[in-house]
């Protein structure tokens, strides 16, 4: 498809730059984390914050640091994790490239279906999605064809 829009040449894989400075900019987290993204859609439908705080007391006894990450748009589900005290670390504020560097140091993602399930895949790490399930069909097909795609075996 992309050599019959045009394109010239072709990259396989999903890749993300990141430089020298968005490494440094999140050296402080620690290495090996589970990184929850947190985002409004974690709570819009059935769930709750409180099933959110479950969540991150149900990862604990994997014995890895757990990192909440951030937008803009989910300040509050950031800091209800900041008052509960459920992760080491809550990071907002990052760059493209800074969030993308965090998932790097990550031993693994779990997100709601946001562009984090995507940029943890060019990361190469592993991903645990939770989608709602009235997408789950479409999602599911669209995340299989795109982590395939990119050399890493959705399933």
């Amino acid at each position: 498809l992309a050599r019959r829009a045009g394109a010239a040449t072709i990259v396989p894989e999903l890749r993300v730059g990141i430089s020298a400075a968005d490494r440094d900019a999140v050296a402080e987290l620690p290495e090996g984390p589970i990184i929850v993204h947190l985002g409004p859609r974690w709570t819009a439908a059935a769930s709750s914050t409180e099933s959110l705080l479950a969540l991150f007391r149900e990862l604990r006894p994997l014995g890895r640091p757990l990192v909440a990450t951030y937008g803009g748009d989910a300040t509050s589900l950031a800091d209800a994790v900041r008052r509960a005290g459920v992760a080491e670390q809550v990071v907002g504020g990052l760059t493209f490239g800074q969030w993308a560097a965090a998932f790097e140091r990550a031993a693994c993602v779990v997100t709601i279906d946001t562009g984090a399930t995507h940029v943890a895949s060019a990361m190469r790490r592993p991903v645990v999605v939770l989608f709602e399930h009235k997408y789950f069909r479409l999602n599911s097909a669209v995340v299989s064809a795109c982590h395939t795609f990119a050399g890493v075996a959705a399933t």
